[in-house]
C-alpha cells in the first residue's frame, strides 16, 4: 500500500508521533496527508499578547483567509501582558473580537492576567467577554492570576449565558476586608448556574481569604469541586470551604497533590483533616513526581486513612479513587521481577512499610463504609502489558486484603 492509500486513522496515528514543529513537513507528504497536518496542528493555541506583538493581527488574517483552520482549534491560552481589559485598547479589542468569532469549535480558553487587577471596561465586555460567552462548544473556562476580586461572582460576566460548565480559578486573589459583613453578596443575576465543576488553585499570598470570603451561593447547581493542593497549609481552607452548608448539590471532590507533607514532628503541628461524607464520589491524585519518594507517598497514604477515618456513619461515598506512584507500593523496589511476593503477616519489613496501608484498609472496611462500592487504585507508570504488572497486582491484594475480599478493589 503507498502511502497516499493509507487510511485516515493511520494518517492521524502517525502524526501524533511528530513532534509540533515538524508537522507542517507532514502536510507536504501527500493531499489526503494536509487536513490530519492542520488539525494536530492548530488543535491548541498558545498566545502571548505583549505590546510590541502582532499575533492577534496575524491570526485575524489568517482566520480571515481560511476559516477551515479555525474549526480545527480545541483550546488556547491566552497571555495578557497589555491589560487590555482594564485600558482603553480599541484596535487590540477588535481585532480580539474577530479572532474569537471563527473559533466556532472552541472548547477550552485560558486567560491569564499575570496578577492584574480584575475590572473589564465596558468595551471589552463587548468585544471580548460576549463573544466567548457566544462560543457553541466552551465548556471549560479557566482564569488565572487575576486580584482585588470582591468575590468569586465577580467574573460572572465571563461565564453567564454561556455553554461552559467548568470554571478552573489559578492564583485568583480575593479581596481582603476588614470584616465579614462588608462583603457585598452574591445578588441572582451574579450566580452561574450552568457551571457543575469548579477547580481551584489557592493562591500562596492569602489563601485564608477564601475561607473567609469564598461565597458558593455563586454557583447553586454545583456537583464537582477540585483542588489543586500546592501547599499543604491551604488543607486548612479547604476544610473551612467544605463545611460551608452553600453547595447543596456536590456530589464528587477532587483533589490533585503537588506539595510535600512534612512529617508532624517536623511541622509542630498535625496534619488538618476534613470530613468528606457528604461526597459521593472521591478522588484523591498524587504528582507523578514523587515517582522516587516512598516516603512521601506513605506519609500521604497514612493522611488519607486519617481522613476517611473520620467519616460519619451517614456517609454517602460509593466511590473512592486513589492515584499514587508506582513506587509507593512496599518494598516494591527493593524486588526483583520473578521474586516471591512477601507477605507482611511474616516478612517484617512489609509490615512495617506496609503499616499506613493497612490502616487504610481497615478504614475502609469499616461499617461506616457501608455504601462503598468500588475502592479504585491508579498506579502511575504500570503498563498492563509490564513484566511485573501481575507482581504488583499481588502486592496491591496483599496491603489491601480486606478490601479485596470485599470484591471492592479496582485496579
Amino acid at each position: 500500500m503507498s502511502i497516499e492509500n493509507l487510511p485516515q486513522e493511520l494518517i492521524e496515528h502517525i502524526i501524533s508521533f511528530v513532534c509540533l514543529t515538524q508537522i507542517p513537513q507532514c502536510s507536504t507528504v501527500a493531499c489526503n496527508w494536509v487536513y490530519p497536518s492542520q488539525r494536530h496542528l492548530f488543535r491548541h493555541l498558545f498566545i502571548r499578547i505583549s505590546p510590541a506583538s502582532g499575533i492577534l493581527s496575524a491570526l485575524s488574517r489568517l482566520f480571515t483567509a481560511s476559516p477551515h483552520l479555525a474549526l480545527h482549534v480545541r483550546s488556547v491560552m491566552v497571555i495578557d501582558e497589555t491589560e487590555m481589559g482594564r485600558t482603553p485598547a480599541p484596535d487590540l479589542l477588535f481585532t480580539a473580537a474577530c479572532v474569537l468569532k471563527h473559533l466556532k469549535a472552541l472548547r477550552e480558553i485560558e486567560l491569564a492576567f499575570r496578577g492584574a487587577s480584575w475590572g473589564p471596561t465596558p468595551m471589552f465586555e463587548d468585544m471580548v467577554l460576549k463573544p466567548i460567552q457566544r462560543l457553541p462548544e466552551l465548556s471549560n473556562i479557566v482564569v488565572s492570576g487575576v486580584s482585588d476580586l470582591e468575590g468569586l461572582h465577580d467574573i460572572s460576566a465571563l461565564v453567564a449565558q454561556s455553554s461552559c460548565s467548568r470554571l478552573g480559578l489559578t492564583f485568583v486573589k480575593l479581596r481582603e476586608h476588614q470584616r465579614r459583613q462588608d462583603v457585598q453578596p452574591c445578588s441572582e443575576e451574579q450566580t452561574m448556574s450552568n457551571i457543575t465543576h469548579l477547580a481551584l488553585l489557592l493562591p500562596h499570598a492569602s489563601p485564608g481569604t477564601y475561607s473567609t470570603y469564598f461565597d458558593g451561593r455563586a454557583f447553586p447547581n454545583l456537583a464537582t469541586i477540585q483542588f489543586n493542593l500546592v501547599d499543604f497549609c491551604q488543607l486548612v481552607t479547604i476544610r473551612t470551604i467544605l463545611a460551608s452548608d452553600d453547595f447543596p448539590t456536590l456530589e464528587t471532590f477532587i483533589c490533585h497533590i503537588s506539595c510535600p507533607m512534612y512529617p508532624p514532628s517536623t511541622t509542630g503541628h498535625p496534619h488538618p483533616l476534613f470530613s468528606l461524607s457528604k461526597f459521593r464520589n472521591i478522588i484523591f491524585t498524587m504528582s507523578e513526581s514523587y515517582a522516587a519518594e516512598w516516603g512521601l507517598v506513605k506519609r500521604f497514604i497514612g493522611w488519607w486513612a486519617d481522613v476517611f477515618a473520620i467519616h460519619s456513619a451517614d456517609n454517602r461515598t460509593a466511590t473512592i479513587q486513589l492515584t499514587i506512584p508506582l513506587a509507593g507500593l512496599p518494598l516494591l523496589s527493593s524486588t526483583k521481577a520473578g521474586d516471591d511476593i512477601p507477605d507482611y503477616r511474616r516478612d517484617g519489613r512489609l509490615k512495617e512499610e506496609a503499616e499506613d496501608w493497612r490502616r487504610l484498609d481497615g478504614v475502609l472496611t469499616s461499617p461506616a463504609f457501608v455504601r462503598l462500592q468500588e475502592v479504585k487504585l491508579r498506579l502511575i507508570d504500570c503498563e498492563k502489558e509490564s513484566p511485573r504488572c501481575g507482581e504488583v497486582e499481588e502486592r496491591v491484594r496483599i496491603v489491601l486484603p480486606k478490601v479485596r475480599d470485599r470484591g471492592l478493589l479496582r485496579l
